[in-house]
Order: structure tokens, then sequence, then C-alpha cells
């Protein structure tokens, strides 16, 4: 199974929640808003980053504290 972090940069609000769950992925940004540390970007505003088994329960919680909804993790 391949399972990976898809972030919507664009939907991004800046909360910083992502970072205090997971600071090893999130990083501030200059602009106000966080990177996913890793990603590539796949379109326009839009990385992913392929995450582990150990890493997967930590993504599920950035996922579910983002105020905006910006961050899905998917699990193929």
């Amino acid at each position: 199974m391949t399972m990976k972090i898809v972030f919507d940069r664009n939907k991004c609000t800046g909360a910083y929640s992502c970072v205090q769950e997971e600071p090893e992925k999130w990083k501030p940004a200059s602009d106000g808003k966080v990177d996913l540390d890793g990603s590539v970007q796949k379109k326009p505003g839009i990385f992913e980053c392929a995450i582990t088994q150990e890493e997967l329960e930590k993504a599920r919680i950035a996922a579910a504290v983002c105020p905006a909804s910006a961050i899905k993790v998917v699990e193929e």
C-alpha cells in the first residue's frame, strides 16, 4: 500500500496546528504559511509527500487539526 500526504498550500491559513503536531514534517514559511518537508509540487500549490506506516498516525493527526482542511492523507 502506498501512503502519502497531499497538501493544498493554497488553502493554508498559517494556523501552524500541523507544525505543533508534527514539527519534523511541517515547517513555518516566510510568507506565513507552512511547507511540507520532503514534498514535491504536483500542481500549482499542491504538494505531495510519501509517508511510511510509522508516520501515518502523525500525518492523520496533522490533517485532523488543520482548520483549513488543507491536508489530506491518501492510502492507495
